[in-house]
């Protein structure tokens, strides 16, 4: 019952969100990763494709879902077809390939609004996946584990990225945050370790708990004005952080590590802090930075 309620709610979120994808059409829908004859799909739920469709019969929108996949190469299309009826395809479901170890690339048509909770999760051997412009959520967990993904491009449509996203993506190098963004989740990037850089747009005003956690090549990272709370334990396990730049002149609010009644950004004795040179005063009295009162440095 949870499932069809999961269902249910990813669907009707991708019916509202394609409205707007549908009235912008034009050129942008050949930048997706498949735009041709729609799929034809059978009683059973399954296409031609290999995929399997939930079919919302009402608003003309189908759903891709989870079917023990075997695949190593997946085109999501655009459209597909039961008779003489076409849907648009506008979501992958919660869980749709997870654990689908096989997967390599996966390419995704402009239509996509929505990836599902834990999506990819546990796809170890996933190397490439596009993010259209038209996709506006991706959930918690959804590239959860997939050790094989090195690099990604998020697209300035999307305005959420679950807790989790890209937990223990180990090979994972380089992220750019779009601006359309204001909140990093609990646990982000935990565990990338190869993450060396990281680019946090003016629009991020919050960064969750462990946010970083154990990314440990991450090497030096700008938390820009905009920002107003860090959760505890954000930077536990980054043992070659050495330089932080923090900008905002008020310091932000250094939340504790879930329940666990601690106030600590869990930094590394080699990482210096730098910050606005009339702000020293408050960072070394502030709660959570003031155990790093020898750590400081003016910003320049």
């Amino acid at each position: 019952m949870k499932e069809k309620i999961n269902l249910l709610m990813l669907t009707l979120m991708a019916v509202l969100a394609s409205v707007c994808v549908c009235s912008c059409g034009g050129d942008d829908e050949e930048e997706g990763g498949y735009s041709g004859p729609a799929v034809e799909v059978g009683e059973n739920g399954i296409g031609s494709d290999g995929l399997k469709y939930s079919l919302d019969s009402n608003d003309k929108v189908a759903t891709v879902v989870p079917n023990d996949y075997k695949l190593s190469n997946v085109n999501v299309p655009d459209k597909v077809r039961r008779g003489d009826v076409e849907y648009r395809v506008v979501a992958l479901a919660q869980d749709c390939f997870n654990e689908c170890t096989t997967l390599k690339t996966v390419k995704l048509s402009n239509t996509i609004v929505s990836l599902g909770i834990s999506c990819f999760k546990y796809c170890e051997n996933l190397e490439s996946v596009n993010i259209p412009s038209s996709v506006s959520r991706i959930e918690k967990s959804c590239f959860k584990y997939c050790e094989h993904l090195t690099s990604i491009e998020i697209p300035a449509s999307v305005t959420f990225i679950g807790d989790n996203c890209f937990k223990d993506c180990e090979s994972l190098k380089t992220i750019v945050i779009p601006s359309s963004l204001t909140t990093l989740e609990d646990c982000l990037f935990e565990g990338c370790a190869s993450l060396t850089s990281v680019t946090i747009p003016s629009s991020i005003v919050s960064i969750g708990v462990g946010c970083f956690w154990n990314c440990e090549n991450l090497q030096s990272l700008v938390i820009p004005s905009s920002v107003t709370s860090i959760g505890g334990q954000c930077f536990y396990g980054c043992k070659n952080l050495s330089k932080l730049t923090c900008q905002a002149t008020i310091p932000p609010y250094v939340g504790t590590y879930y329940n666990d009644g601690i106030v600590d950004l869990a930094l590394s004795e080699s990482c210096s802090i730098y910050v606005p040179k009339s702000a020293l005063p408050s960072y070394k009295s502030a709660e959570g930075w003031n155990k790093y009162s020898n750590y400081f440095a003016i910003e320049n």
